[in-house]
């Protein structure tokens, strides 16, 4: 999932506006109900992430627990 960048914010510069991205790692689960209900579940599942003590959505990749 790409999210905006929890660390970088947006920069304006001379030649325009930068944003920062980052990818977060989906279990399988979390990438059903993503695609099930955009609008719902990728909110619901950052925040979810935030509340776990991880504010920065850093991927971990021996994650096995599914927040949907």
């Amino acid at each position: 999932m790409l999210v905006n960048d929890t660390e970088v914010k947006t920069q304006d510069a001379v030649y325009g506006k930068t944003e920062f991205i980052q990818l977060v790692g989906l279990t399988t689960s979390e990438v059903e109900a993503v695609i099930a209900d955009p609008d719902n579940n990728i909110p619901k599942l950052i925040q979810m992430m935030t509340d776990d003590g991880n504010p920065d959505l850093v991927t971990d990749m021996k994650r096995e627990k599914s927040y949907m």
